[in-house]
């Protein structure tokens, strides 16, 4: 019994010192977001999405009546930008300069 006891014991106590270093481990929520009963996101997760979140993006706008060039939008962070292409495989000419 009283092995049986210690072991219990010791679980109780690995889980919480397991438990509390996840916690320190996790993400914080902006206090502006509401989130009832959704569990934290541990920080290796959110580190290792990152790179996909921050993948560049081009879209077809149409074509310019004054050249014939095709118009992209392209996003670069979280501003999107116009650019034109001359010519298949050609490099983009980049049109509006937003910050």
């Amino acid at each position: 019994m009283t092995r049986s006891f210690i072991a219990r014991a010791l679980a109780l106590g690995l889980s919480l010192t397991v438990g509390g270093a996840v916690a320190a481990e996790t993400t914080g929520r902006p206090e502006a977001l509401r989130a009832d009963g959704v569990p934290e996101l541990p920080q290796a997760l959110v580190d290792a999405t990152a790179p996909y979140l921050q993948s560049r993006s081009a879209t077809f706008m149409g074509w310019s009546a004054a050249d014939r060039s095709m118009l992209v939008r392209t996003r670069f962070g979280n501003t999107e930008q116009m650019h034109a292409v001359a010519a298949p495989g050609a490099a983009r000419t980049q049109l509006s300069f937003e910050s």
